[in-house]
């Protein structure tokens, strides 16, 4: 058998098991004869998961439950990444007019996208470390950089000390592996996935009084539900025993996308410059690079370009085991020297 790496994975589908939704993973190069036509590709098809979610009033209580359902693939299975399916819609992006903070509130049209349904973890981000190289020389261990590439890893831990140069390089090599394009988020689709709402078109007064709110699980945060800095408080919830370390990516409930870690345990590289304000923000949801946005629309061909950038600021959102509960709201935004490594500081990544 073949052992290279980057081989396509055969993948024999019957067009009864198509209907059906009903895919069958095979090991490189075996084929099983189904009497239909084979697709080379390393994710299964579309399939859906169900989400139970919770609402949490300002004492931290839970105030509703809902259930959703959302489509996800799950990229070459030695990868161990899952990718959920974001829908398009307008969402209005950076705090109300009466807070006043990361303004001007706008309004953003986002088209459909693929976001990882938790950051980046430790064996995701060393299995493609073993992958050829682009640009850069990737750690095994960024974590541990001291540690031997023999080492037990925290396999569910969110990969951190990563610079959002090296995020790129992860995303180029993913990028080839695949043979599908895949980028950090923008800064725009980072919120929008983050809050996890899909209203459709709605005025900025009617989105601050009914959907605006700070968490995606409510109107505060809890250490039942994040990990963050719980020696302070966001409203009236009680303070919690404050963790001090990352958590596994899957400790804490998702949003109502799907996806995991939106709040707390590591703030998360944007593919956008650092602007001070939303003066001049695009409406579309693409990234925001004046004059160099064509050059995000395939990280692999550009890589070498892109690298270039080393000396600016780049976007950080999300808040991380060390913030306060105000640093992880939905909305909270600061930025981080684009070549820096920092053990707060991952990433997830995006796929169109």
């Amino acid at each position: 058998m073949d052992t290279k790496s980057d081989v396509c994975l055969t993948l024999w589908v019957s067009e009864d098991s198509r209907q059906s939704g009903i895919m069958l993973f095979l090991d490189e190069k075996i084929k099983l004869t189904l009497g239909c036509r084979a697709i080379e590709q390393k994710f299964i098809m579309s399939q859906a998961i169900v989400i139970k979610t919770v609402f949490l009033n300002k004492k931290g209580k839970v105030a509703k439950k809902e259930t959703h359902k959302r489509c996800y693939y799950d990229v070459f299975p030695d990868i161990g990444l899952r990718m959920i399916e974001i829908p398009k819609s307008i969402f209005w992006m950076g705090s109300s007019p009466s807070e006043d903070v990361f303004v001007p509130q706008h309004e953003v049209n986002i088209e459909s996208f693929s976001i990882s349904q938790t950051p980046i973890t430790e064996s995701q981000w060393r299995f493609i470390t073993r992958l050829p190289k682009e640009q850069l020389e990737l750690y095994p261990h960024p974590n541990h950089q001291n540690r031997p590439y023999s080492c037990t890893l925290e396999v569910n831990h969110p990969v951190t000390k990563v610079s959002w140069l090296e995020s790129l390089e992860f995303c180029a090599r993913l990028s080839r592996y695949t043979g599908k394009q895949y980028r950090l988020p923008t800064e725009a689709e980072w919120e929008y996935a983050c809050r996890g709402i899909t209203i459709g078109q709605v005025t900025q007064s009617e989105w601050n009084e009914k959907y605006n709110v700070p968490f995606h699980f409510g109107e505060t945060i809890s250490e039942k539900y994040a990990n963050y800095n719980t020696s302070e408080t966001y409203a009236d919830e009680l303070k919690g025993e404050w963790l001090l370390a990352l958590a596994d990516v899957h400790k804490y409930k998702p949003n109502a996308f799907g996806l995991y870690g939106m709040h707390g345990n590591v703030c998360e590289w944007c593919l956008d410059i650092w602007h001070d304000d939303y003066n001049g923000a695009p409406n579309d949801g693409r990234v925001w690079h004046e004059g160099k946005e064509h050059l995000y629309e395939d990280i692999l061909s550009n890589l070498a370009i892109l690298l270039e950038y080393k000396s600016t600021s780049r976007i950080l959102r999300g808040g991380s085991f060390i913030s306060s509960p105000w640093q992880c709201c939905s909305e909270y935004r600061c930025n981080a020297h684009a070549s820096v490594r920092v053990a707060s500081v991952g990433f997830r990544v995006v796929s169109n």
